[in-house]
């Protein structure tokens, strides 16, 4: 967040009304205006990206522990570092569902960012390991694959971003929406007020 931002959000914080009631009615306002933009099934999403790290994790992780000795070194650190990468998605589903429904755009943002770094670390390794062992042509169509899908998770991470940009967006004009919506109403109320107390 830029300083313009946090700004902004500090006075439509000032803003926020006292009154619990108001308070509850701002609320459902908000959260019905921004309904829309929270999909459904999240918590089988969820479910489906920790199992798949887990069995990711389990099935690199053994491999890289119980393979033979005649295997390169650099092999089993590559499998032991996909297994962490499936840890890391596993541990970012439990956090996910353990926090319950939150922000929706900031928890896509997270994964966009975990997909584009590990995808990088993975065509880095592969690279890596491939030139150490003297395999460049038999890893090339790997290092294809892997920028390729670094190419989809920039691609993903900008659209994480860009969406989170229009929940904060739209979140700041309902807020003004209903500020306004609460000064006018304050506004009549004090008319009519005077208007009785004249008569």
């Amino acid at each position: 967040m830029n300083d313009r931002t946090e700004a902004i959000d500090k006075l439509l914080n000032d803003l926020e009304p006292t009154d619990p009631a108001l308070q509850a009615r701002y609320r459902s306002i908000l959260d019905a205006g921004l309904a829309d933009l929270k999909p459904g099934g999240g918590k089988a999403r969820y479910i489906a990206v920790g199992l798949a790290g887990l069995i990711g994790c389990v099935v690199c992780g053994s491999l890289g522990l119980t393979e033979p000795e005649s295997t390169p070194r650099a092999v089993r650190w590559l499998l032991i570092l996909f297994a962490f990468f499936g840890l890391g998605w596993t541990l970012l589903a439990g956090w996910m569902l353990a926090r319950g429904r939150g922000n929706f755009a900031a928890e896509r943002l997270i994964a966009a960012r975990m997909a584009f770094g590990f995808t990088l670390v993975a065509v880095t390794a592969l690279s890596l390991t491939s030139s150490l062992l003297g395999k460049e042509s038999a890893s090339m169509p790997l290092v294809a694959t892997g920028l390729a899908l670094l190419i989809l998770g920039a691609v993903l991470l900008i659209g994480a971003r860009i969406e989170q940009a229009v929940l904060t967006i739209r979140e700041q004009i309902l807020r003004l929406e209903c500020r306004t919506a609460g000064f006018a109403e304050a506004v009549s109320r004090a008319r009519e007020a005077r208007s009785g107390q004249i008569e």
